[in-house]
């Protein structure tokens, strides 16, 4: 859970925090890879800004994630800024 992902960072235990952080780095990769995928398209051109939510970015690990998902698009020059969903996820909709 959550939970036990933010214990894996904080808690002390080297190889779990090191799994983790490779974990990070994959999913990280892979979200900038989609958003510069839909970027490409006619669509999403002057898309400025890309909203996330679902309660990841509020846990250590989701913020981690999205600080480098958002270093990524920067070093592509993506031209675009990640914001995060200020309400909880499950009233956010």
């Amino acid at each position: 859970g959550k939970e036990e992902l933010d214990h894996a960072l904080l808690g002390g235990d080297v190889d779990a925090a090191h799994v983790v952080h490779m974990a990070l780095e994959a999913w990280a990769r892979e979200f900038a890879y989609v958003a510069r995928c839909f970027l490409a398209r006619p669509e999403w051109e002057g898309v400025q800004r890309i909203l996330v939510g679902g309660g990841m970015p509020q846990t250590v690990h989701g913020g981690l994630a999205m600080r480098r998902v958002q270093q990524l698009l920067r070093d592509a020059r993506a031209g675009v800024e990640l914001d995060v969903l200020p309400h909880d996820p499950d009233e956010a909709g």
